[in-house]
């Protein structure tokens, strides 16, 4: 091998260790940012699962009340005929 094949050489080794290490930084990058949006969803879904929580509670509120209001009604009503 002559010294200007192993300069080339080098040099043809350098630029594809710079590619490389650009690619594997940008894939880095990208799985972070994703990862990040994973933690951010994790943490949106917990705040919705008190939230649903709460309102489901809510909604039993609201049925039963109105169970008993169906139910009154149907009295009244067998009491007028």
């Amino acid at each position: 091998m002559t010294p200007k094949n192993y300069l080339d050489f080098i040099s043809n080794y350098r630029k594809h260790l710079a590619t490389n290490r650009r690619e594997i930084m940008d894939l880095t990058k990208r799985l972070s940012g994703g990862l990040q949006k994973l933690i951010q969803a994790s943490q949106d879904v917990e705040v919705m699962k008190e939230e649903l929580g709460r309102q489901q509670l809510i909604v039993q509120q609201k049925s039963l009340e109105c169970n008993e209001l169906l139910d009154q009604i149907c009295l009244s009503l067998d009491a007028a005929y």
